[in-house]
């Protein structure tokens, strides 16, 4: 059991700060949900529609891009341990979303469809989206 005074002190909000290092859960499906919004914003389909815990299914990636393989992971308890909050987790949404729009662009240059054509073309010296690729890694 834990004790504290629920005015914060100092300007610390002590129930915040406790609720977050005895159940990191929550911040991490707070998170995930905010995740999950920002990606149906940008115009993504979730097979849930949204989260309700750690996990945001989505089925767009693969069939937007038709790339085989296709998907992206992204741990959000690991990132919320790292100190991400959920104004991170929108903006890695956005990140996402860009790197995507990249694909899709690369994508429309290329006759195959499968992952090799894809890698192929875009280590190639034809590849003329490397600059938008740098303003991305710029702006992370």
């Amino acid at each position: 059991m834990i004790f504290f005074k629920k005015d914060p002190i100092s300007g610390f909000d002590l129930e915040t700060i406790i609720n977050n290092a005895v159940f990191p859960g929550l911040q991490v499906v707070s998170n995930c949900k905010a995740l999950a919004a920002q990606l149906i914003e940008l115009g993504y389909n979730l097979f849930s529609g949204g989260s309700d815990n750690h996990l945001v299914l989505g089925h767009q990636w693969s069939s937007t891009l038709l790339l085989v393989p296709g998907g992206i992971r992204i741990g959000t308890p690991a990132m919320t341990t790292r100190g991400f909050k959920e104004k991170d987790f929108i903006a890695a949404a956005g990140f996402i979303h860009e790197g995507v729009q990249i694909a899709l662009e690369a994508k429309g240059s290329i006759s195959g469809t499968m992952l090799k054509d894809f890698l192929d073309f875009v280590q190639s010296p034809e590849f003329s989206l490397g600059s938008h690729i740098s303003d991305l890694k710029r702006e992370s």
